[in-house]
């Protein structure tokens, strides 16, 4: 494979890994090669912070070995607790970057906080409903 950018062409390279895109197969065959991390949970409980840190370095491995990238910007810490004061838990971190602890963290669009309250998903969905209706009512203003 060579690439050709702004008139520039690149030596030729043969791919020693990948998934062809735009193919009717192609995202099959990704599957097929991700398969054994689709067996395992994305998010992961534990009670024991060693355990967690554990599973955390194994995902580390299981992503260099697939010749993947893992962006530790985007992961996120949150103790789901009742208790008032969150107990102290050693840092956590992935690649040598420490992990954000944070009070909520969206997931596939719902907010999820640490105390298992829901105003912060409902103050969300309130907020974007105003919005909505405002807009409706600048619509309706202009004959629209």
């Amino acid at each position: 494979m060579d690439l050709r950018y702004q008139g520039y062409l690149s030596d030729w390279e043969y791919p020693s890994c990948g998934v062809a895109q735009g193919t009717i197969l192609g995202p099959i065959i990704f599957l097929a090669l991700i398969n054994n991390a689709l067996q395992d949970q994305i998010r992961w409980t534990s009670h024991q912070p060693c355990t967690l840190q554990q599973t955390l370095n194994d995902l580390g491995i299981w992503v260099e070995e697939h010749k993947m990238k893992l962006n530790s910007k985007k992961c996120k810490v949150l103790h789901v607790t009742r208790m008032k004061q969150i107990p102290a838990w050693p840092s956590l971190s992935i690649d040598q970057n420490i992990l954000k602890i944070c009070d909520s963290v969206k997931v596939l669009g719902v907010t999820i906080q640490s105390d298992l309250k829901w105003d912060g998903q409902v103050d969300h969905m309130l907020s974007s409903a105003n919005r909505k209706l405002f807009a409706l009512r600048r619509l309706k203003k202009f004959g629209v």
